[in-house]
């Protein structure tokens, strides 16, 4: 009862947020203007400073496992580049395939993750999750902007040198980079300037979210169902499956870490990828779908991942 309580809390507010945006949009609160500012507000600002603060705070030399994290990374290398082989076979149209691609990559490892990790293991035991977050962070939105880029519309070929270009430029890779910078150098944050960030900080996902529900559009929500239901099958049960496995069999990783490793990397899409679809001319409807079907059906997969994993006495 207590997993699907929080399984329960943690998706409800997401919900609640969503249908607040179709609402108001519907009773023409706010109108197509109002969305697509503030969707290029959250990501070109908010969401960089959501990142950053979620890094600086988190003391990354502090109880490092480097082996651990060297997995991690490798295995959401090794995701990456085995979304990018194979679903271009399978989805022609090059919006849909870069939605596609981002949708089944980038996990809400920072707002779902790390909550679900302290609800079960508690503030210390779920540092695994948090130090290991900034790293596996860098590599799924640098692997986004890759995406979004290798497959936009606006241009049928692109060099080596504009995704480079949009990797340095991005906000939400500037915002990672600068906050493990601060972390590593032991930089101080001032009180100041710590609280205008943590405030504005907080605004990123409930703007997201009320955007999110504000694009809905009941006559297209249910296009590509096929498309998404296989897009909720990798995320949420494929990924970390894959990562799991030899985890479990092969490197003797602490219940803490293996704890982390579904935490990051089997939550559900993040919900910055609408904002990153919009933003850079992919298929917003379908990056939206992601976002809503994967929240919805995280509420089963989680209570299933940690029943399992509770019952063979691996967490």
């Amino acid at each position: 009862m207590e997993n699907i309580s929080f399984a329960f809390n943690a998706t409800a507010p997401v919900f609640i947020l969503v249908l607040l945006g179709y609402f108001l949009r519907r009773r023409k609160v706010i109108d197509g203007h109002f969305i697509d500012t503030a969707s290029d507000f959250a990501f070109k600002y908010l969401f960089p400073l959501v990142i950053f603060e979620q890094i600086y705070q988190v003391d990354i030399r502090a109880n490092l496992n480097p082996f651990f994290i060297l997995y991690c990374s490798v295995g959401a290398l090794a995701l990456g580049g085995a979304a990018w082989w194979i679903a271009p076979r399978f989805i022609r149209d090059r919006p849909t395939c870069g939605a596609f691609l981002q949708g089944i990559y980038r996990s809400n490892c920072g707002l779902m993750g790390v909550a679900l990790a302290t609800n079960v293991f508690g503030p210390e035991g779920s540092l695994a999750t948090v130090l290991l977050l900034p790293f596996v962070s860098v590599i799924q939105n640098t692997g986004a902007v890759v995406f979004l880029t290798a497959f936009s519309p606006r241009e049928q070929k692109n060099s080596l040198k504009r995704i480079l270009l949009n990797i340095v430029r991005n906000p939400i890779i500037i915002g990672s980079v600068a906050g493990m910078a601060v972390s590593l150098l032991k930089l101080p944050v001032p009180r100041f300037l710590a609280e205008p960030v943590s405030d504005l900080a907080g605004m990123a996902s409930t703007l997201a979210f009320v955007a999110l529900g504000g694009q809905i559009r009941l006559d297209n929500f249910f296009r590509n169902t096929r498309l998404v239901l296989w897009g909720c099958l990798i995320k949420l049960v494929l990924s970390p499956l894959v990562i799991l496995v030899p985890a479990i069999l092969f490197c003797g990783f602490s219940r803490y870490e293996l704890g982390a490793i579904y935490f990051i990397f089997g939550a559900s899409t993040a919900v910055s990828t609408f904002i990153f679809a919009k933003a850079m001319g992919s298929n917003e409807t379908l990056a939206a779908q992601m976002v809503v079907y994967t929240t919805v059906f995280s509420s089963v997969t989680m209570f299933c991942w940690l029943f399992v994993l509770r019952y063979l006495g691996f967490l």
